[in-house]
């Protein structure tokens, strides 16, 4: 079985992978971006993709929905939601190759909307459409929800070099208390093995610190 802990952090690195701003959408309150994850080094292998969207429980909700999904990664089974105890405060709900998955997270508790797809072989790349939606996207709000997008292999190594902070991701995506998002890559390959983090923490922008509660997630080997 797999204990997978996390954290969320935020920090700025420069970044090669990527992730590009598609717009915002028309409606108020929407966001869109594109997420292209190059897998090359890790084509033949079989791992997980894992979405956490977390939020500060200041009561703005937020929704991450996931479509025009391209890969030529073999998926494997259909998403786990890592907290189906959490609901309705954080669920999840479709697949990412239907292009159906969704993320949301209330925000009335320090909660984590946790997804995870197996898949069997990484293939080159994986490439998606990322729509953030809530009243706090692009106004002003005290919440600071975060989603992080993170590609482990089948033992549980990162495969990319986001800090421990974002559990590892490979983009991560910071709402601010302006209504902005912040899109951060973290491109570079892990050379070896590292720990995996203990807490899950998300700190805002400034010097705002959001708490949020540690996931326990166990999965079959």
């Amino acid at each position: 079985m797999r204990l997978k802990r996390s954290t969320f952090f935020i920090t700025a690195v420069a970044a090669t992978l990527s992730l590009a701003f598609a717009g915002a959408n028309a409606r108020a309150g929407t966001m869109n971006f594109v997420v292209n994850i190059d897998t090359s080094a890790y084509t033949g292998i079989s791992g997980d993709i894992e979405f956490q969207l977390g939020t500060a429980g200041d009561n703005v909700p937020i929704t991450a929905t996931f479509t025009n999904y391209s890969s030529d990664a073999m998926l494997s089974g259909t998403t786990i939601n890592f907290n189906p105890g959490a609901a309705p405060n954080a669920t999840v709900s479709g697949q990412l190759d239907l292009n159906t998955l969704t993320l949301f997270n209330d925000d009335s508790a320090a909660q984590i909307a946790d997804a995870d797809q197996l898949i069997g072989n990484f293939g080159t790349t994986i490439s998606f459409l990322v729509t953030l939606s809530g009243d706090g996207i692009g106004a002003a709000s005290a919440s600071s929800p975060v989603l992080a997008i993170s590609l482990f292999d089948s033992a549980v190594n990162p495969l990319y070099s986001g800090p421990p902070e974002t559990n590892y991701a490979a983009a991560f995506f910071q709402v601010n208390t302006d209504g902005t998002v912040t899109q951060t890559n973290y491109p570079s390959i892990v050379p070896s093995p590292v720990p995996e983090p203990s807490t899950l923490v998300a700190l805002a922008s400034g010097s705002m610190v959001v708490g949020l509660t540690s996931l326990r997630r166990r999965k079959g080997a």
